[in-house]
């Protein structure tokens, strides 16, 4: 019972955060502005390509210096 209280906590405390909402609202924009350049819309359909692109996508569009990805940044 701690553990799903704890988990409720959090969840209300942190993840409901306007802070972190807000974060979220930012980083979606900038994946739907990068769309065009790393095409999401087609990677969802093959896994391995995917899965690459889960873990360094927003460290890229960040440090990137292609223009293709300036309104992203």
């Amino acid at each position: 019972m701690n553990v799903f209280n704890s988990r409720y906590l959090m969840f209300k405390q942190v993840y409901t955060h306007s802070v972190c909402q807000s974060i979220d609202f930012m980083a979606a924009d900038a994946l739907y502005e990068a769309n065009p350049f790393f095409k999401f819309t087609e990677a969802i359909h093959k896994p391995d390509r995917y899965m690459m692109m889960t873990d360094n996508v927003l460290p890229f569009i960040e440090y990137s210096d292609d223009p293709r990805l300036k309104k992203s940044k």
